[in-house]
């Protein structure tokens, strides 16, 4: 009977000659860990940070906390009330409408009929004029007799 051998051939460590090829080529034995090797490397790791991340309050945050003192609370019922809006800031304002008022004759303005910031519509009282000039004219013109 003949002995079969096998030829395993050596596996070539040649040097990348550019970055693309470096980047393209297959890891050889041993250039860096196989994903079993980094599963194994974290699940060693983790018992060792689960307690690195606890430490020794479970006996000493008993005591603390009975020793803290109390806080006050208080409790109110609710209730649905109608709140006004009101808004308070810096800023400018400005109307969304606003007129010009020019009088048809000239006087003595002497009742002012409205307030800042009112609401008027058109053909409210807003002034009041002295009206003895306008009187007294009115007399003079009739007590003239007509020029015709």
């Amino acid at each position: 009977m003949k002995e079969a051998r096998l030829r395993v051939p050596k596996p070539s460590r040649r040097i990348p000659h550019d970055s693309s090829d470096l980047l393209n080529r297959q890891s050889a034995i041993g250039d860096r860990p196989s994903q079993s090797h980094t599963w194994l490397l974290l699940c060693a790791l983790f018992p060792f940070l689960l307690l690195a991340s606890c430490n020794n309050r479970g006996a000493s945050g008993a005591a603390q906390s009975v020793s803290a003192p109390a806080v006050p609370v208080s409790a109110a019922t609710a209730s649905v009330d109608d709140v006004p809006i009101q808004v308070k800031a810096i800023g400018w304002v400005e109307a969304y409408a606003s007129v010009t008022v020019k009088p048809q004759i000239e006087g003595q303005i002497t009742e002012i009929h409205f307030t800042d910031g009112q609401e008027v519509k058109a053909g409210d009282l807003l002034y009041s004029i002295d009206p003895r000039p306008f009187v007294a004219a009115l007399a003079s013109r009739r007590s003239q007799p007509a020029q015709r």
